[in-house]
């Protein structure tokens, strides 16, 4: 799904600066280092004001 949007404008806009390229490449790269290392799931529980985190205990259903 996340190749659709760069293809549709890919089919419409077709000058584009030179450096263009480079541009994509250094953001991409700095997002991926902030999903990666700095936004963490402590970072987001902290976000979302939740006590005990997220954490991989399933809630048992009632019968």
């Amino acid at each position: 799904m996340p190749i659709l949007v760069p293809l549709f404008f890919g089919m419409f806009i077709k000058k584009t600066p030179d450096w263009a390229a480079w541009a994509t490449l250094a953001v991409g790269m700095f997002v991926s280092y902030l999903v990666s290392f700095v936004i963490t799931p402590d970072v987001i529980a902290n976000l979302l004001g939740l006590e005990n985190g997220f954490t991989s205990v399933r809630r048992q259903t009632l019968p």
